[in-house]
C-alpha cells in the first residue's frame, strides 16, 4: 500500500474557493474532513490496483495579527477553524502570523490576493515541512499538493528528485498553466492533475442546523438555539447573537479605551508573548474587563478571551493572572490580551505601583 501524505496551502485555497461554484455563493463551504479521502480516491484510478493510504494532511496558513478591532469576530472564526481542523480532523496545521499593522481586512485583503504577500510566507512553510518530511526514510511515497501558485514548481522538481511521486490538485480558474503543460526537461509530476472543480458535489460541506445551548452570560431568552456551527471538545458554545454583541462590546471599548500610563512609554511590544498583571476592572454585566500588566500598561479582554477552562464569574479585581498580548497598546488605547487565566505571582518581583490595586 502506497503511502501519501497531503499539503494544502491553505491561504491559496481559501482565496479561490469561490470559483468551484458560483461565485454569488457567500455559503459555500469546503468539506476538509473529506477533501483528503476523495483525492486519495482520484490518485487510486489513475494507479489502477494499487491502493493508497493517507498518513497525514497539512495545512499551511496565515492568521492576522496587530488588526483593526472591528474584525474581532473574523479572526475569531479563523483561528476556530484552525483548532477544528486540529482537533476534530487531526491535521497538521501551521501558521503564519500576517501584521495588518491596525488596518482592515477588507483593506488589505487586494494585497494578498493581487500581490501575494500572506502567501509567500505560507509557501515558505510548506515548502520546508514537506522537504523535511520528503527526507525522512519511508515517510510517504507520494506528495500532494493543493495549490496553484508557480513558487512550489521547483519544490515538486527537488521532491521527484529525492525518489518521491508527486501529484498536484488545484482549481481551474487559479491553477498556473506550468502545472498542467511543464517544460520539458523540468517534470512537476507524475500523475494528471486532480481538478477540485470536478469534485465541488464530493468535497462541499453540507451545512445541517442542530441545537446547542449558549453559554454566554449576557444570553436572552431560550439558551437552546439552532446553529451550524460545531464547537471543539472543551470550548463553550456562544450563538450568533451573543457573538455579535461581544463583537460590538469590542468596538465601543476600543474607541472607549482609557490611557495607559506612561511608566512603560516608548517599550516594544511583542504581540503573542505572555506575560503577568492583575485583574483592574471588570464589568460581570457585560462579560469583559482590563489587565494591568507587569510592564504597566492597560490590556482589555473579553469573556471569549479567557483560557479554556477558566470561568468568568470566578475571577475577581485583584487577580493575579497571566495571558498572552493579543493587540499591543498603541494611540493612548489599551491594548488586548488572550488566553487571560489565574496564576501565582511573586509580589516581590512585580516592584511596580501601578499593580497596587488596594488604593
Amino acid at each position: 500500500m502506497l503511502k501519501l501524505m497531503v499539503f494544502i496551502d491553505g491561504t491559496w485555497l481559501y482565496y479561490n474557493k469561490r470559483y468551484l461554484g458560483n461565485e454569488t455563493r457567500n455559503d459555500f463551504h469546503l468539506d476538509y474532513a473529506r477533501i483528503p479521502k476523495v483525492l486519495g480516491e482520484a490518485l487510486e484510478q489513475q494507479l489502477d490496483c494499487e491502493r493508497i493510504d493517507i498518513v497525514r494532511n497539512c495545512l499551511f496558513a496565515h492568521f492576522f495579527c496587530n488588526f483593526d478591532p472591528v474584525d474581532q469576530e473574523v479572526v475569531t472564526r479563523q483561528r476556530e477553524f484552525y483548532s477544528i481542523l486540529r482537533d476534530r480532523y487531526h491535521y497538521e496545521v501551521e501558521v503564519v502570523p500576517y501584521d495588518l499593522q491596525g488596518k482592515k481586512i477588507k483593506d488589505v485583503e487586494y494585497h494578498i490576493l493581487a500581490n501575494g504577500e500572506a502567501n509567500s510566507y505560507v509557501a515558505v512553510s510548506l515548502t520546508t515541512r514537506l522537504l523535511h518530511y520528503a527526507m525522512l526514510p519511508g515517510c510517504f511515497d507520494i506528495a500532494l499538493l493543493i495549490a496553484g501558485n508557480y513558487c512550489y514548481i521547483p519544490l515538486l522538481r527537488e521532491i521527484r528528485k529525492l525518489g518521491k511521486r508527486v501529484a498536484i490538485a488545484s482549481i481551474k480558474s487559479a491553477c498556473c498553466p506550468a502545472f498542467e503543460d511543464p517544460v520539458e526537461g523540468t517534470e512537476i509530476r507524475d500523475f494528471e492533475v486532480i481538478f477540485l472543480d470536478d469534485y465541488v458535489d464530493a468535497i462541499e460541506f453540507k451545512m445541517q442546523e442542530h441545537m446547542l445551548h449558549c453559554q454566554s452570560p449576557l444570553h436572552e431568552g431560550d439558551t437552546l438555539v439552532a446553529t451550524t456551527f460545531h464547537p471543539t471538545p472543551g470550548n463553550k458554545f456562544y450563538c450568533d447573537e451573543c457573538r455579535r454583541k461581544y463583537d460590538k462590546l469590542r468596538r465601543l471599548k476600543d474607541i472607549e479605551a482609557p490611557y495607559v500610563t506612561a511608566n512603560a512609554s516608548g517599550k516594544m511590544f511583542d504581540v503573542g508573548n505572555v506575560i503577568k498583571g492583575k485583574i483592574k476592572t471588570k464589568f460581570p454585566e457585560r462579560g469583559f474587563g482590563f489587565v494591568i500588566g507587569e510592564d504597566g500598561w492597560d490590556y482589555f479582554f473579553h469573556v471569549t478571551d479567557l483560557a479554556e477552562g477558566v470561568d468568568f464569574s470566578s475571577l475577581s479585581e485583584g487577580d493575579a493572572v497571566s495571558f498572552s498580548i493579543r493587540r499591543a497598546p498603541a494611540l493612548g488605547k489599551a491594548g488586548a490580551a488572550s488566553q487571560v487565566q489565574p496564576c501565582e505571582m511573586d509580589e516581590k518581583r512585580f516592584n511596580n505601583p501601578a499593580l497596587d490595586l488596594t488604593d
